[in-house]
Formats: C-alpha cells, structure tokens, sequence
C-alpha cells in the first residue's frame, strides 16, 4: 500500500509541474504574441544574462574552492590554450598555474567553460584595440567593497556599446546621470605590462600593477557595486571606451 501511495503521488507531482510548465508556455507565447514586445530588445536582454551570468558561475566556482580545496584567493589560475597568449601563465609574484587543480578553465579544476563576450553586445570599430573580445580577468579596487586596501579579483568586459552599456546599469539599479554611464578615470591596467595582467600575488596585488585608485565614478554611482559599466578615460594608451566589470571576489 505504501508503495502504491508513493507512485500515486509521484504521479500527481509530475501532473502539477505539467500544469505549471503549460501555464508557464501559454503565458510566454501570450507575451510574445502582443503587438508591444520588441524582440530586438529581448535579445539583448539575453545577451546581458549571459554576460553577467558568466561571471557570477566563476564568482560561484571560486568560493567553491575557497570552501571545497582551501584555495587561497592568489592560487587562482586564469590560464587556457585558448587564449592564444601565455600573459596568464608568468612566474611572478608566484607560479600558481602548475597544478590543475588551481585553474578555473581546467576539467581537473574548477570546470568553467571557457569562453568569449557575445560580440553584438561590443563596439565593432574597436575590434583592433587590446583585449577586443575577450573577457579579462585582472586586479581592480572598487570604493566600499572589502578592504579598500586590496585588490578585488576582477573580470572586465573592454568595448562595450554605449547604449548596452546604459542597459547593463538600468538593470542593475546604478544611476546613469544625465542618461550616461558614470565617468572613471582609474587607469585599468599598468603601462609597462601586457594589457593581460597576469594573476594575484600573496601580497594581494596583481604582478602588473596598476593605479591605486578604487573605482567609484565620477559621483560614487559605482561605490559598492559589485559589477557595473562605466566609460574609461584611461585605457591602455587607446581611445576610451566602455567597460563591464565583476567583482569575482572581493578582498
């Protein structure tokens, strides 16, 4: 008899999701189907999920191995073949890569799939500048967040459209005064170093080095945020440009 009851409710669960599921389709196609939708727009609403959720996976698989294999937050590995440089793999301040289990991209690692920023949400005409196409993971301040001392690790996004750049801020409650993405001139990457700055040192810097100076905006719209837009006056000796950026884990 127990037996049976359990099936039977087994049955009547999978009828309930099936309910919701059709409930949930019917009210989608609904949607989809009203003269106001803007497919264009719910596109790149798709497009910034990705982006976003992106980070958050790698900000959810270092936690993991901070928990899960005592990982210090400078054992970090950023290195993969698919790169196409080897800027993440330098010895100094100290050689973390030679263990797999240390490597985000690694199946013996972390397991993250590697992968490139969807290109409709960049700047094209940029596509010869450094770091086009390609997420960065490097070593920045943000205002409010940890310890303003340290660096956060940091994954950045080079050549953002204005207007997605806008979007990504609007979703994320961060004020865009006068409809423009706050305005930061902290340089992003040292000037003597690849534009690939390489991982963290145990001292809490990346071997790069960059500017002290913490992100903020030009009026504290990005003060404890941890992931934004802004427009860069301080590139890496280009032309400025929009930036996306995620805190992976503050310090």
């Amino acid at each position: 008899m127990g037996t049976y009851n359990n099936q039977s409710g087994n049955v009547l669960f999978l009828i309930l999701i099936a309910v919701a599921l059709f409930a949930a389709l019917s009210y989608a196609v609904t949607q989809s189907t009203r003269g106001g939708g803007d497919a264009s727009e719910e596109k790149t609403g798709i497009q910034l999920a990705g982006l976003t959720q992106y980070g958050d996976l790698i900000s959810t698989s270092i936690l993991r191995s901070r928990i899960i294999n005592k990982l210090e937050d400078w054992e970090l590995c950023f290195h993969s073949n698919n790169w196409g440089h080897n800027d993440y793999l330098a010895n100094t301040p100290v050689n973390v890569c030679g263990n797999s289990a240390t490597n985000i991209f690694s199946n013996d690692g972390m397991g993250v799939p590697w992968s490139e920023p969807d290109e409709t949400l960049l700047d094209t005409s940029r596509s010869a500048d450094p770091t086009y196409g390609a997420y960065r993971y490097t070593a920045w301040r943000v205002k409010n967040i940890g310890d303003d001392s340290l660096d956060e690790i940091m994954m950045m996004v080079s050549y953002i459209k204005r207007d997605t750049c806008i979007k990504i801020n609007d979703e994320l409650g961060i004020t865009n005064t006068g409809g423009h993405p706050p305005v930061e001139a902290a340089q992003i990457s040292g000037s003597t170093q690849s534009v690939y700055n390489c991982r963290f040192g145990s001292s809490g810097s990346f071997c790069a080095g960059a500017s002290l100076t913490a992100l903020n905006g030009n009026n504290g719209e990005l003060s404890g945020q941890h992931s934004g837009c802004f427009y860069s006056t301080n590139l890496w000796g280009v032309a400025n440009g929009y930036v996306y950026y995620k805190v992976l884990a503050p310090r």
